[in-house]
């Protein structure tokens, strides 16, 4: 999922999480503000259900996984799939490149 943000939005993210049942991460963005904002909007939105990852991987023109994301509900607060990432939180210094990074909580 998140080489489909990071190929719909043109933008370079990476993300830091110390374990993988952590449930906060922090998403550094590295790209023009106009990129910026929209990883950051894509991904609340396939937060929030406004997006489904099927569009996502659409608006990517990448084909879905095999065994696909459609299975999960953001709204129920499963565990999503292929390291799919909390909601956004504050925002850490910049400084990271580009307009600045992400926690996440």
């Amino acid at each position: 999922t998140i080489n489909a943000i990071k190929t719909y939005s043109k933008a370079q993210c990476f993300i830091e999480q110390r374990f993988p049942k952590d449930e906060k991460a922090t998403v550094y963005v590295v790209g023009t503000n106009k990129e910026y904002l929209k990883t950051k909007q894509t991904i609340l939105a396939v937060i929030d259900g406004s997006m489904s990852v099927s569009t996502l991987f659409t608006l990517a023109g990448l084909p879905m996984p095999k065994g696909g994301v459609g299975e999960w509900d953001p709204s129920k607060g499963m565990a999503p799939p292929f390291g799919m990432m909390p909601p956004f939180g504050t925002m850490p210094p910049p400084g990271m490149g580009g307009p600045g990074g992400l926690s996440l909580p």
